[in-house]
């Protein structure tokens, strides 16, 4: 029987997103577009879920 690896928990941006990283740990979400956002994924039971980050839009 072959073992599943389980899926590792990172980010994800829509395009026009942007992620901000200082020393490896996430600062800041940005956008240049209204609806462009960054989210978290991780797995949840056999599935990938999303959770949508704080995203600030510059305008």
């Amino acid at each position: 029987m072959i073992e599943r690896s389980k899926l590792k928990a990172g980010y994800a941006a829509d395009d026009g997103a942007a992620l901000h990283f200082i020393d490896g740990n996430l600062a800041k979400a940005v956008s240049s577009r209204r609806h462009a956002f960054a989210y978290l994924v991780e797995e949840c039971g056999e599935k990938a879920a999303q959770q949508k980050l704080t995203t600030i839009y510059l305008g």
